[in-house]
């Protein structure tokens, strides 16, 4: 039960590697898109650069929501 197969059947995955590295790029893609994988083709399309940027905000966009709630709940 320690080990998962992958879906090709080549090899072993162990159960402790990463989501992130498991699905790779695709976490950026989905995460761009906010799962609706009729736009991927979209994001393929664009430049690194762009995709990267707008990754970032995302992340930085949710950190910051994060500290607002926060913050909400330490004055409420």
């Amino acid at each position: 039960m320690d080990d998962v197969k992958d879906p090709m059947g080549e090899q072993e995955i162990g159960m402790d590697i990463s989501f992130e590295k498991r699905f790779g790029w695709y976490v950026v893609v989905n995460r761009i898109t906010d799962g609706d994988i009729t736009k991927h083709t979209q994001v393929y399309e664009k430049n690194v650069i762009e995709v990267m940027n707008q990754l970032v905000y995302l992340v930085e966009y949710d950190n910051e929501q994060i500290r607002l709630q926060k913050k909400a709940l330490q004055r409420g």
